[in-house]
């Protein structure tokens, strides 16, 4: 379909194939170019209304506060990141992405599962700052843990793994 010369013969004009994929290329840039623009607005207006303490965002709708949530960034880090056999591990959940979380009312789902049998799940609130915190017991030596957090109502995930 396309051959190895892109131009018309003689001309700086691309041949019409090579023009449609060239436009088809640049709609699409352009499109995306203008969600990220209007996500850092979105993102700046809310940081903007949470820092003058407004309860309400005017004129967001339920599918913005969606988009900008699964924008977001999420993270789960253990102390220790080695534990020792039967040494409870403390988890840490930080969400990155806004500088104010109280309006966002965001939760966190997180699961434990060992290797051993042992599972653990609760959904928390993140605080203002982007965070949560639980703990895990220890468990014996060789089992492995496997953590998974997603924030409610997004594709936001994330997933750690650590052995004892």
């Amino acid at each position: 379909m396309y051959s190895e010369d892109i131009f018309v013969e003689g001309t700086d004009q691309l041949l019409p194939p090579w023009q449609r994929k060239f436009e088809r290329y640049l709609n699409q840039w352009f499109e995306g170019q203008y969600q990220l623009k209007l996500l850092e607005e979105t993102k700046a207006k809310l940081n903007e209304l949470s820092a003058a303490g407004q309860d309400e965002l005017p004129g967001w709708d339920e599918y913005m506060m969606y988009e900008l949530k699964n924008t977001l960034d999420i993270k789960v880090r253990v102390n220790p990141n080695k534990p020792k056999p039967f040494q409870a591990v403390e988890a840490r959940i930080q969400i990155k992405g806004v500088k104010d979380f109280t309006r966002l009312n965001l939760r966190v789902t997180y699961s434990v599962q060992g290797s051993d049998g042992y599972t653990q799940e609760d959904n928390v609130s993140i605080d203002a700052a982007g965070f949560a915190f639980f703990t895990i017991p220890g468990g014996a030596k060789g089992v492995k843990d496997v953590i998974k957090v997603q924030i409610v109502d997004t594709t936001v995930e994330f997933e750690n793994t650590y052995n004892f």
